[in-house]
């Protein structure tokens, strides 16, 4: 009985032991989840502070950039607007003159109706001839190019389009006799050559335009 009081002593103090250290580690880990809390708390505010400062710089240099380039912008969609509008009219007089050429194939055997659409021709002409000057500042050097190249391309054949007027007012005069050598198929022939020919310069012109163009839309897409 004796040895079992003392086994059971024994056994208590285990407990009592025991016992005090499931407290013990419960009041460690309680003191330590506190201080994790502070230092983390601690840590957020230096954390969250810092990144404030840090989006107040990077909003002060947006802020910057913007004021700086606002007018830069606004410069540069004024020049779109006006050297769009510029390529717009300019095709639109081209298409007219090459559509005033065409109709001198159509009334090439007549002097009154070749006359009226020469006239016609000349003033669609001078009047290409005027705006591409007028509006040189405004075009991209290519379209510029391309524009001129056409005009002096066509202007070459001007003393060609005169003389078959004046082949067709000779005719049942006696001036008709001055034009004995004087081919009316070949000029035919030649005028649409010279159709043809102007389509071509029409359609360099037209990918000098899209490809200005298109570099001006990257551009703005940029900013």
């Amino acid at each position: 009985m004796e040895n079992s009081a003392e086994y059971f002593t024994l056994i208590e103090l285990v407990k009592v032991l025991g016992g005090t250290s499931i407290v013990l580690v419960a009041l460690i880990t309680f003191i330590g989840k506190i201080w994790l809390n502070r230092i983390q708390i601690k840590d957020k505010a230096r954390v969250d502070k810092q990144l404030k400062k840090l989006e107040n710089s990077l909003n002060s240099k947006v802020n910057a950039l913007k004021a700086k380039n606002e007018t830069k912008v606004h410069v540069h969609k004024i020049q779109f607007e006006k050297e769009f509008s510029e390529y717009q009219e300019l095709w639109k007089k081209a298409v007219y003159l090459d559509k005033i050429l065409r109709s001198l194939i159509e009334s090439s055997s007549d002097f009154d109706g070749y006359d009226k659409t020469l006239k016609e021709y000349y003033c669609s002409f001078n009047d290409l001839v005027d705006y591409n000057l007028n509006s040189h500042p405004f075009y991209h050097k290519s379209v510029h190019s391309s524009s001129a190249s056409m005009m002096v391309y066509i202007q070459g054949f001007h003393s060609d389009l005169i003389k078959h007027k004046d082949y067709l007012n000779a005719l049942g005069t006696e001036l008709e006799d001055d034009f004995q050598e004087y081919n009316s198929d070949l000029f035919d022939k030649w005028l649409k050559e010279l159709a043809r020919e102007f389509g071509n310069e029409m359609i360099k012109l037209s990918g000098a335009i899209r490809e200005r163009w298109q570099s001006m839309v990257l551009i703005e897409n940029d900013l």
